[in-house]
């Protein structure tokens, strides 16, 4: 046993020496996207909105037969109509209508477009109907029970992702590209958290119902994005009161106005403070 962890130990120590000193440049290429030069600074031009599930994942599906593949769809088809507006951006969509999107490709799909923002949007759902109100998610370790039941209810859709085909070796990363990932989160970490907030402070202000936080969990979706990325839990498709706002068209554009505010509010902090970013 001890010779096996110690064999481990060297393989790793030689990956970060490989990475350090031999191939810092064409390696991190793989999973950094470059910035964008913009007059004297640098700025956030392209954004990529996630609505969840969709196709044969409903989602979460509310009491009296809504489902949050449809809200979120509607909900991220307002945002983008909003942030098209702006010549300087370019925003996508993961999905644009109502079919099945695996999460990997999801992250691929962001990542190949060099987005400066990924900000994936879903409803919530819980045992107890007396759950409700918005929450924002970053990637990290779960703090608590219910940011924990979160991610374990959207990283279910992996049941129904299909990996016949793929070779083994596609399916698990390797020792470096998990080091090499684990540097990019760091890197991204603090800038989602920021994000985070603004959201959740500006959807405070607008929607008027239960503030629930920011909160950080694993949510597969999250893990291979290569750019500042968050989750937003938009109400609980669980409770009734929830489930009958999500409905109304109104509050769905409420949302996606609070949604716009927020990414534009932290689109030019972001260039006159940090000055880096894509």
């Amino acid at each position: 046993m001890r010779k096996l962890e110690l064999g481990r130990k060297i393989r790793k120590g030689f990956i970060l020496f490989f990475l350090v000193f031999v191939l810092p440049g064409p390696a991190l290429a793989k999973t950094s996207s470059r910035p964008v030069a913009r007059g004297n600074g640098l700025e956030i031009r392209t954004i990529i909105i996630d609505p969840g599930h969709g196709g044969k994942d409903p989602g979460a599906v509310g009491r009296r037969g809504l489902k949050e593949k449809q809200v979120v769809l509607d909900i991220a088809k307002r945002l983008k109509r909003i942030l098209d507006r702006d010549r300087n951006l370019k925003v996508y969509l993961t999905r644009s209508r109502d079919r099945f999107v695996p999460l990997s490709k999801r992250a691929s799909f962001a990542n190949r477009r060099k987005g400066g923002i990924f900000l994936s949007i879903h409803a919530n759902s819980a045992f107890t109907s007396r759950a409700r109100g918005f929450e924002t998610y970053y990637l990290s370790q779960a703090v608590d029970d219910t940011a924990r039941a979160a991610a374990t209810r959207e990283n279910s859709v992996l049941k129904l992702e299909e990996f016949e085909g793929l070779p083994k070796a596609r399916r698990n990363n390797s020792n470096l590209e998990t080091i090499l990932w684990d540097m990019k989160y760091t890197e991204f970490r603090n800038q989602s958290m920021e994000l985070a907030e603004l959201i959740q402070k500006r959807l405070s202000r607008t929607l008027k119902i239960r503030n629930r936080g920011v909160k950080s969990a694993p949510f597969y979706v999250l893990k291979k994005v290569a750019m500042p990325s968050i989750l937003v839990e938009v109400g609980f498709m669980s409770n009734r009161r929830d489930e009958a706002l999500l409905r109304d068209a109104n509050f769905r554009e409420k949302i996606a106005r609070a949604l716009a505010e927020s990414i534009l509010s932290y689109r030019r902090i972001y260039k006159k403070e940090k000055g880096f970013t894509k």
